[in-house]
């Protein structure tokens, strides 16, 4: 079976903070084939499971989805929402340490998943957990959108990418309208060079996009969110300190 990429962005899409928070994380990816070719309008599996403590910890859920790829080779679902395997989301306690998130995927849509690397949960997640707590005047939240960028589409990212935009809530719906967005805040993640095809390429570097929620302060006025961007040199799965390129 042959190996594949996923670029994986994990990003916090409206979750209201409330006496009922939403069980669930948006998760949206990018399937490609060992050639880096991306895999479009294709039945795929995802395996998910939450580890406690480390990325080789305890496992406290599990689940699968099976979306179908989109004519860009996206797929989107929200962690929490599949098929359990074991454990229960919503009895996760989040204030029990740290959690780390292992994503496998099946490109023919069957259960022989390839483990592509854990990655721990910086923020997302915690927003059930605050949600415990006692709540204060509504406010709006930041919204992400991401759009892939087909090559040849734009001068920006001649060999396609990903487009991130940015912007409030304004009218509480959850979607970032075109005139929610901030535009001198977008920002492109762009694919690099294809390298040359021998007998057995070796393995690139995936690139990382790592969100954290920004408190009140000189960065963000009200608060908002910290988007840093960089190489996996190491390959474990987690954007390190020292990986990180733009902010």
């Amino acid at each position: 079976m042959k190996h594949i990429l996923l670029i994986l962005i994990t990003l916090l899409l409206a979750l209201n903070v409330s006496a009922q928070a939403p069980q669930g994380v948006n998760y949206q990816a990018v399937v490609r084939d060992a050639a880096g070719s991306t895999v479009n309008n294709k039945a795929v599996k995802l395996r998910m499971r939450i580890l406690q403590g480390s990325a080789t910890g305890t496992v406290v859920y599990s689940e699968t989805f099976s979306p179908t790829t989109s004519a860009l080779g996206l797929v989107n679902v929200v962690i929490g929402q599949g098929t359990p395997l074991t454990g229960s989301f919503s009895g996760i306690n989040w204030s029990t340490g740290v959690y780390f998130l292992e994503m496998g995927v099946d490109i023919t849509g069957g259960s022989n998943f390839t483990v592509l690397g854990t990655q721990q949960f910086v923020s997302v997640p915690y927003a059930l957990y605050a949600a415990q707590s006692g709540s204060g005047p509504a406010g709006k939240n930041t919204l992400v959108k991401t759009t892939a960028e087909a090559a040849g589409s734009s001068t920006t990212c001649p060999r396609g990418g990903v487009k991130l935009e940015y912007g409030l809530d304004a009218n509480g719906n959850g979607v970032l309208e075109v005139s929610e967005i901030n535009a001198t805040l977008t920002q492109y993640v762009c694919n690099g060079l294809n390298g040359n095809y021998g007998p057995q390429g070796i393995a690139g570097k995936n690139s990382l996009v790592k969100t954290t929620l920004e408190s009140a302060g000189p960065n963000c006025m009200h608060g908002g969110m910290k988007v840093e961007y960089g190489l996996d040199n190491d390959k474990n799965g987690v954007l390190d300190a020292v990986e990180v390129n733009a902010t």
